[in-house]
């Protein structure tokens, strides 16, 4: 049954009772691609033929409930009938990443009977994201000898809009961007570069803390995949460095591998829990590779760092990218520099339901 939908006069029927709605819903707010159910309930009396919906673009329905019988017209969906008499539902998803932190979307729910919309209901969609940006950053570094490494790079970074984060930081100097190892693994492949030649860890196995299982075991497996497809940059002399390669490489080491690293990770989450801040330093943020440093060998290039970011569902962002100029002044300028990176985190957090928004 086709039906021309662009004739259907936007008027209600005064000789036909009204629809009395007991129920309705929709979500009060979601990110991009996230689901947003919705439903109404109305008096079993009402009368209607047919169920007509409009969404915007980049907007799908995903799931019907209590609905029999749809199909496709135009660019609307048109239910035709309902398994039970006065309950209908969906769930719709945009599937596009809104450039605003806050974003309306309008979805229209028509009653039709005979060629006239008998009611029609208006939801909003309010689609939020978090934003991420640069409000603070040095103009330039100035390294000297007697410069104290500790404050010479802080910067200020803004958390805005709506939603937690998992941030990674990635830094160059002169060459490629590389994503900041967390001091976990950096710990790790220290202490088992000392030990793998003798096959035995020297950890000390009587704990009073218990580190869940499950936890060490998915972290090792992580470790270990991360060395073997060369992720991690490891600060080890190259001797060591690639007789550890090869160690980890070969695959009749696996089984004391894994009781080696295991043993390993447990120990170092115990005994610092200074882990856990580096990694969460603020609110709503998890900084994957923990707090950045970057190590300065020849200050001829800008240091350059990229701030990737995305939402708890996964959704990636625009990266915040910054280059700052190095002026070296030391007498000794081939000297390696270890320069930890300071953030200070700003919050700006938005209220989805009483924020302004774009439509």
């Amino acid at each position: 049954m086709n039906t021309n939908l662009s004739n259907l006069e936007k008027s209600v029927d005064a000789s036909v009772s009204p629809i009395v709605f007991t129920s309705e819903y929709i979500a009060p707010w979601a990110l991009p691609k996230e689901e947003i159910p919705i439903h109404l309930v109305w008096n079993p009396d009402s009368k209607f033929d047919y169920i007509e919906i409009s969404i915007p673009p980049h907007m799908e329905i995903k799931e019907f409930y209590n609905v029999e019988s749809f199909e496709k017209v135009d660019s609307k969906m048109v239910v035709r009938k309902l398994k039970s008499l006065n309950f209908f539902g969906f769930v719709v998803i945009l599937n596009e990443i809104i450039k605003e932190k806050h974003e309306k979307k309008e979805i229209v729910v028509d009653f039709v009977l005979g060629d006239k919309v008998q009611y029609s209901r208006s939801f909003i969609a309010n689609i939020c994201r978090p934003e991420l940006s640069m409000i603070e950053k040095p103009s330039i570094i100035v390294l000297r000898d007697d410069s104290d490494t500790r404050d010479l790079v802080n910067l200020s970074l803004k958390i805005s809009g709506f939603g937690r984060i998992e941030v990674t930081t990635e830094l160059s100097i002169g060459g490629k961007f590389e994503p900041n190892v967390e001091p976990l693994y950096r710990e790790t492949a220290r202490r088992l570069a000392a030990c793998f030649r003798s096959k035995e860890s020297h950890v000390d196995k009587k704990k009073e803390i218990q580190i869940n299982p499950a936890y060490v075991q998915k972290t090792t497996r992580e470790f270990i995949d991360k060395v073997r497809k060369g992720e991690l940059l490891l600060d080890l002399e190259l001797e060591d460095l690639e007789d550890f390669k090869a160690w980890v490489g070969d695959e009749s080491n696996y089984t004391k591998m894994v009781e080696l690293v295991s043993e390993q990770l447990e120990t170092i989450l115990i005994d610092s829990l200074l882990y856990y801040f580096d990694r969460y330093p603020t609110e709503g943020v998890e900084l994957s590779g923990g707090s950045p440093d970057i190590i300065v060998e020849s200050a001829t290039q800008d240091v350059r760092m990229r701030f990737r970011y995305k939402d708890s569902l996964g959704n990636e962002y625009e990266p915040v990218q910054v280059d700052i100029p190095i002026k070296d002044l030391r007498n000794d300028k081939k000297a390696g520099l270890k320069v930890p990176i300071n953030i200070k985190w700003v919050h700006e957090q938005i209220n989805p339901l009483l924020e302004g928004a774009k439509c």
